[in-house]
């Protein structure tokens, strides 16, 4: 983990240090999303947040595949096979 700490200039700017900025790949026009929860500023490239939600929802995911292969598999639903 790379911890630094950054002054709030007067227009509410902030600048992100060359080393975490080079370990991000964030370049200049680069597009970063804002976050706030909690009280906490949570900082993420805006290309990340899709793979941000993947992860977030993966044990949801998780439980509705295996309850729509319960749903799907389901014997009495067999009878209509042959329809």
């Amino acid at each position: 983990m790379n911890v630094r700490t950054v002054r709030v200039s007067e227009k509410g700017q902030i600048a992100i240090p060359a080393k975490i900025r080079r370990s991000l790949g964030l370049r200049k026009g680069s597009t970063l999303l804002l976050m706030e929860d909690k009280g906490r500023l949570l900082v993420t490239k805006a290309e990340r947040v899709g793979d941000i939600l993947v992860d977030d929802f993966s044990d949801l995911t998780k439980h509705a595949e295996a309850t729509f292969r319960e749903l799907w598999q389901n014997r009495p639903d067999e009878v209509w096979d042959d329809v």
